[in-house]
Order: structure tokens, then C-alpha cells, then sequence
């Protein structure tokens, strides 16, 4: 759908134009409007109320030349040059942006839910599986620590028992080499 206020300004630009309304209805049917919806921009682009009232209300009115800045001028000039199949190619134009971008924005949300709901799936699987895997009971930490407390234990009487051994090696060796020199001294 188009936005209320680009369809009242392309009204308003048709109607400063010089174009007629039979013109500006064919261009806002060519949109999709309907016939009171039609009335109620062309109306309020005069500056007619849409309501029937007792109110009056004033014509809009426009403000005078000196306040115009340069750049509303020249897009006024621009706009009195437009003709209305040219409005309605803006009209289409904006439309089919509109509709372009309301497609992508669904493309896009659909992609994201579906990986939200992945991302969901993969959780909910790894909860299942917290959930499944055994719990130890105090009992078992208890005997793990008691388990780890021994093996502590024993790796220290490992590498005391390795001392000692390498210590009597050498002992040994140095025996040996005395005998050997007690023997060759004895021999001579």
C-alpha cells in the first residue's frame, strides 16, 4: 500500500499542475484507491473538507514568494513540468518499491524464525542430553577423592623408591671400583 502523505503530495503537485481531477482519479485508481478514498485526497488537496460539517474549513493558503527558499523553488518548477502519466509512473514506481521491500522484510523475517528455531532445536537436544547423562552420587566423589588421595601417595613412594635405587647404584659402583683397585694393588 501506498504512504497517505506520498499520495497527497503527488495530488497536491497535480492539482498546482493544472491537472484535471478526471485525470488524478484515473492515476489513483491506477494505485488501487478507492472512489472515496479518491474524494477524500482530492478534496483535502483543494483544501475541501471530506467531513460534511457545520465547520468550514479555510482553504489552504500559500505562502508568499519571498519566503520561499531557493531549492523549494526550483522543485516547484520541476513539479509544474511533470505531466500525469508521469505521476502515475512515480505512483507505480513507489508502489513497487514498497511492495519490494515489504517481500524482502517477510524473506527476511522467515529466515531468521528458521534459524531461531534451529538454534531452539540445538539447544533443547543439548538439554536433553545434560539431563541424560548419569549424576554422581556423593558416595562416588568420595571414593574418586580417597582413589586420587592414594595415587598422590603412592607417585611420591614411586619416585622416593627411584632415589634410593639410582643412590645404591652408584654406592655399587663405587664398591666395585674399590675392590677392583684393592685387587689390582694386591696383585702387584
Amino acid at each position: 500500500m501506498v504512504s497517505n502523505d506520498v499520495v497527497m503530495n503527488t495530488v497536491k503537485r497535480m492539482l498546482s499542475s493544472g491537472v484535471d481531477d478526471d485525470t488524478i482519479r484515473m492515476t489513483l485508481k491506477g494505485i488501487n484507491l478507492k472512489d472515496t478514498e479518491i474524494d477524500n485526497f482530492i478534496n483535502e488537496a483543494k483544501g475541501v473538507s471530506s467531513e460534511k460539517s457545520s465547520e468550514a474549513s479555510s482553504p489552504a493558503v500559500p505562502e508568499p514568494e519571498e519566503h520561499l527558499e531557493e531549492a523549494d523553488i526550483e522543485e516547484a518548477e520541476e513539479e509544474s513540468e511533470r505531466t500525469p502519466a508521469d505521476v502515475k509512473k512515480e505512483l507505480e514506481a513507489v508502489s513497487q518499491e514498497q511492495a519490494a521491500q515489504h517481500t524482502t522484510t517477510h524473506q527476511l523475517l522467515d529466515e531468521h524464525k528458521d534459524k531461531i528455531d534451529t538454534v531452539e532445536k540445538n539447544v533443547t537436544g543439548l538439554h536433553k542430553k545434560i539431563d541424560s547423562t548419569p549424576k554422581l552420587s556423593p558416595e562416588t566423589i568420595a571414593k574418586i577423592d580417597v582413589l586420587d588421595t592414594r595415587m598422590s601417595a603412592l607417585e611420591k613412594e614411586i619416585s622416593e623408591t627411584k632415589a634410593n635405587t639410582i643412590a645404591l647404584q652408584e654406592l655399587m659402583k663405587k664398591i666395585l671400583e674399590t675392590n677392583k683397585k684393592t685387587l689390582i694393588k694386591l696383585e702387584k
